[in-house]
């Protein structure tokens, strides 16, 4: 079910981009894609979704190979260590952990672009596509609505949670 969620998507962005490329405060739709999936399915498939989604990304955009699957598996690995410290029933945690994802892919895009500075940038402004990017998309995740609460968590008392480190 994850893997035909993830191609719709995918190709429902492509088609969004074409059509309203919205510039610096495009919502990043893929990323939220995989964030739901890190969140909702087991973490061995969520990174699998998301390498092939960022390789898949890096193909049709023509970006170096392994760009996007570097970033978005990253942001996965970051979900999943941002769900044991706060709660993602609540829409606030969601807010962060989709604008703290999406600022981490963005600035990894920026960071890649201005590196490469024989070529020709994609980006005027880096910071307000990386601001303006996070915070739409930080916001979309904080407004879609949930069937069911994310994950489970166990009822843990503060020493629980504190032993971990």
């Amino acid at each position: 079910m994850a893997w035909i969620l993830a191609i719709v998507v995918f190709f429902i962005d492509i088609a969004l981009r074409i059509c309203f490329g919205l510039g610096p405060a495009s919502p990043d739709i893929l990323l939220l894609t995989i964030l739901y999936i890190t969140l909702k399915y087991p973490i061995g498939e969520a990174y699998c979704i998301a390498f092939l989604l960022g390789f898949s990304w890096d193909t049709v955009y023509m970006d170096p190979l392994g760009l996007h699957s570097f970033l978005f598996v990253i942001a996965a690995m970051i979900t999943v260590r941002l769900c044991r410290l706060i709660w993602v029933q609540y829409a606030i945690s969601r807010l962060v952990i989709g604008a703290a994802a999406c600022g981490l892919v963005r600035f990894g895009e920026v960071i890649f672009w201005l590196s490469n500075l024989d070529q020709n940038a994609p980006i005027y402004m880096p910071e307000r596509y990386i601001i303006t990017g996070s915070i739409v998309t930080g916001v979309i995740f904080f407004l879609i609505p949930w069937r069911s609460t994310p994950i489970n968590l166990p009822r843990r008392n503060p020493q629980t949670i504190f032993a971990e480190r």
